[in-house]
């Protein structure tokens, strides 16, 4: 829930209901349309002076890296369960929206539309914690030790060779 409060007069205006958690939140320039995105993976556009809902954006399959062709599962899993973006800005315009966060791409949106113009990937195989975004195996499906020895630099290269 997002709630709209009149800063000089100490009141609520309007209540804006989501379906999950809100993470963020802009204002386009005029401060006429208000922007929130939430933990479902969705975008929710507002017309704050009457608290009216524009638009809805579905965002999660743009958030999310998608799943690997391999049987690993627990990475498809929980690629499946972070799709969503915790951080969103209007252009100078107010056109479009800057969409980022606990993912590894960042989208630009035309909101009136609900239309993806450009998708940003900011990471190979990295998450937004800077960990490996997949798990090394070898062709039995075993995982490989980590804090083995050798180059890290050459080991991701060679995990990126063989994806």
């Amino acid at each position: 829930t997002a709630r709209l409060w009149d800063v000089y007069k100490g009141e609520l205006m309007e209540t804006l209901e989501h379906p999950a958690d809100v993470l963020g939140l802009a204002f386009a320039p005029g401060g006429e349309v208000l922007c929130t995105t939430c933990l479902a993976g969705s975008v929710h556009v507002w017309d704050v002076t009457d608290g009216v809902e524009l638009k809805i954006i579905e965002v999660k399959r743009d958030a999310r890296a998608g799943a690997l062709a391999s049987a690993d599962n627990m990475s498809r899993d929980n690629k499946m369960g972070a799709a969503y973006f915790s951080s969103v800005g209007f252009s100078a315009d107010g056109t479009c929206m800057l969409l980022g966060g606990e993912s590894k791409f960042v989208c630009i949106y035309e909101w009136r539309q609900g239309v993806l113009v450009k998708k940003f990937q900011v990471s190979q195989n990295r998450l937004v914690e800077g960990t490996l975004d997949r798990l090394r195996t070898n062709k039995e499906g075993e995982v490989i030790d980590e804090g083995a020895q050798g180059n890290d630099a050459e080991d991701e290269l060679d995990l990126l060779s063989h994806a």
